[in-house]
């Protein structure tokens, strides 16, 4: 197979430099079931073969590999920033060109000259410290008026968490003696990226889509992404179609998995999670995105003076022995009570699990989500012990506190239960917290 115009063959020390998760783009295939392949982007998935001198590569969206020969494939891996129209291939500082596994630096820089005052708005100099968990955005190519916009895009797009993102590789770089991946977003969604956050910082028209390309840094220390080598990171393979249909429906209200069932309509957006719990209680929310040891969090709160500020020791008593202790801030409650309910229920997506659906009712209570005391009021109240009775009298006073009437109702009808031993006084402290919540609100 010969190669096509516009690529150089690669010598055999080049093709030895193609590694396992690659980005590679094929080209110069002649016969007639390989040309349906020139164009497209693959991952290198075996390398150089000395006995058939070709190399294993899957092309995006596909589950099987090509045995391709080195000059039919070209790296993009090879990124190049953008110094001063017209400078010599020879006068480009190092810094301008990232070759996977050369071990230089990432510093994208924007100007008519590089300098040590240039503008630089994301680097990869040591650990970040505009978020724990020490993921940076890198812009490509990016216009000189957009400089300042682009910054204040990044640090906004640094403190979510994101999923659903596709990567190209897993490349290794290496700054400061910290080894870092490099996740590169694909097309569709770089542009999502850019124009659904973008906006949100109100300088989302300004850009020119084309012109700007995110990358990912993650440092392999701190941030354990899963990174299988060109599947989608998240908690089980997707296929970017999928990813894309969710995104045009329903673009800001793509959902996030608290626990696997990734992009199902019946649960809701949790957006709003923030990394720092994600980080604190990795049990509460996506832990295949953070899932930190006690260690790694050590390091990162090290490294990051913002996230030192609110951290707190990771709370080891179970959930059930933290239900009547002081409440703690949980964003996602609510979701969590959603969920709860999903399990109970069941659907079409969601088969009946009991387990889940309390694992999530307790952690909504414990977030001050007072619905989920009365759900789980319910289930002890089932159990119809003396103990469980205690259970229920203490879950239903305290809902009654905030406000929720229902659980006074149910209060009043499980008194009738001899078996939980409800008593008088249980029924009366309930009523006293739901007139004293009503009087403190102003309510009739």
């Amino acid at each position: 197979m010969s190669s096509s115009a516009g690529f150089e063959p690669l010598t055999e020390e080049q093709a030895r430099d193609f590694s396992i998760g690659m980005q590679v783009k094929i080209h110069g295939l002649q016969s007639e079931s390989g040309r349906q392949y020139n164009g497209r982007s693959a991952r290198v998935t075996q390398l150089l073969d000395a006995d058939t001198g070709r190399l294993g590569v899957r092309p995006d969206g596909m589950r099987s590999s090509l045995s391709i020969k080195p000059e039919n494939i070209s790296p993009v891996g090879c990124l190049y920033l953008t110094p001063k129209p017209g400078t010599p291939a020879a006068e480009r500082p190092d810094d301008f060109c990232f070759k996977p596994g050369s071990g230089r630096r990432i510093i994208p820089v924007c100007g008519d000259s590089p300098s040590d005052d240039t503008p630089i708005f994301v680097y990869t100099e040591g650990v970040s410290t505009s978020h724990p968990a020490c993921v940076e955005f890198i812009a490509l190519d990016v216009k000189r008026e957009d400089v300042r916009a682009v910054a204040t895009t990044f640090d906004f797009l640094t403190r979510r968490i994101l999923d659903g993102y596709s990567v190209c590789g897993g490349q290794l770089c290496e700054s400061n003696g910290m080894k870092c991946h490099i996740i590169e977003l694909d097309n569709a969604n770089n542009q999502y990226l850019l124009e659904h956050y973008a906006c949100q910082c109100g300088s989302g028209s300004s850009y020119d889509y084309d012109t700007i390309k995110l990358l990912l840094i993650v440092p392999v220390q701190s941030v354990p992404f899963r990174l299988p080598n060109g599947s989608v990171v998240g908690h089980k393979e997707m296929k970017m179609t999928d990813i894309r249909k969710k995104w045009s429906k329903r673009p800001m209200m793509w959902i996030r998995s608290l626990d696997g069932n990734a992009g199902n309509d019946a649960l809701f957006n949790l957006a709003h999670v923030s990394p720092y719990q994600a980080m604190l209680h990795p049990e509460w929310t996506c832990t295949w995105i953070m899932d930190l040891s006690d260690e790694e969090i050590k390091f990162v709160r090290s490294h990051s003076s913002e996230f030192a500020s609110i951290f707190k020791p990771r709370n080891v008593k179970s959930l059930e022995g933290r239900l009547f202790d002081a409440e703690e801030v949980i964003p996602s409650a609510d979701v969590h009570y959603d969920l709860g309910c999903a399990y109970r229920d069941g659907s079409e997506n969601i088969m009946k699990d009991e387990n889940k659906s309390l694992f999530h009712f307790r952690v909504a209570s414990i977030g001050g989500y007072f619905p989920a005391r009365h759900e789980l009021a319910l289930y002890e109240s089932k159990k119809g012990t003396e103990r469980s009775g205690r259970l229920v009298a203490r879950h239903l006073k305290i809902a009654c506190k905030r406000g929720y009437e229902r659980s006074f109702e149910l209060i009043r009808q499980l008194r009738m239960c001899s078996s939980l031993r409800i008593e008088e006084r249980d029924v009366n402290e309930a009523y006293q917290g739901l007139m004293m919540y009503r009087e403190r609100m102003g309510l009739p």
